[in-house]
């Protein structure tokens, strides 16, 4: 059995949480924070208006989206891309794609940040490999 730990990961103004296990991210706890973030949710009209979990998995693009990460990644009921715990360390956790998805669909301006952040992390993975395989291949 696998020992699992809640890790916290820096993403643009926020800290997100990720398991261990299965690397999952908490959807629940990213948007508690952008609820409470000033400014963040004010509409055209000076309205603020708090983003809801629920609006997200009943959005279309958000079903088709699910449709084909199943599809692509093997997920399925007895292993879904997402699940909702309630107690400690609770809330809707979702696999790494749908995460980040999730996270694109808050703002704009954030979805900007979110793939920065991706494109970041990607580029600093792939630049400390070549970096690993060029140690091995020069004298």
């Amino acid at each position: 059995m696998i020992t699992n730990q809640i890790m916290k990961r820096p993403l643009a103004d926020f800290t997100v949480e990720q398991r261990t296990k299965d690397a999952f991210f908490n959807a629940s706890d990213l948007l508690r924070q952008w609820n409470s973030a000033e400014n963040l949710n004010t509409q055209k009209n000076g309205d603020f208006k708090n983003k809801d979990i629920d609006d997200y998995f009943n959005n279309k693009a958000t079903k088709q989206f699910i449709k084909a990460l199943c599809e692509e990644e093997g997920f399925t009921k007895t292993h879904p891309a997402w699940v909702s715990t309630r107690g400690k360390n609770g809330g809707t956790w979702m696999s790494p794609l749908l995460f980040i998805d999730f996270a694109m669909w808050l703002n704009p301006v954030f979805k900007v940040k979110v793939l920065r952040f991706v494109t970041t992390k990607c580029l600093h993975i792939a630049m400390k490999q070549a970096t690993l395989i060029n140690s091995y291949l020069l004298p």
